[in-house]
């Protein structure tokens, strides 16, 4: 389970890096996220994500991997996505945050 892998990481004091979402672990890079604003947000990807986000404008991490899986997207995409429309991501499957 994704979450066993944040749990275990910590353990070791391992730091995760590369969210596939985009949003943390670029320093690598000279970046703290990935995230690349799309120009607008097509509409089908749009409903998706915000059809899985909660009434406090937070959509889960594992959400988030399910729709572009479904869409047959990157996740990279996905997550670009869900921050040009301001949507937050919580909680992190691994416990980031």
């Amino acid at each position: 389970m994704p979450r066993d892998v944040g749990v275990r990481a910590n353990e070791l004091d391992l730091r995760i890096a590369s969210c596939q979402l985009g949003l943390f672990g670029y320093a690598e890079f000279g970046e703290k996220t990935w995230i690349r604003e799309p120009g607008a947000v097509p509409s089908l990807i749009e409903s998706a994500i915000r059809g899985a986000a909660n009434a406090d404008g937070m959509v889960a991490c594992a959400a988030l991997w399910r729709i572009a899986d479904e869409l047959g997207l990157p996740r990279i995409v996905v997550g670009s996505c869900a921050e040009a429309l301001s949507i937050r991501v919580r909680p992190c499957q691994l416990g980031c945050f």
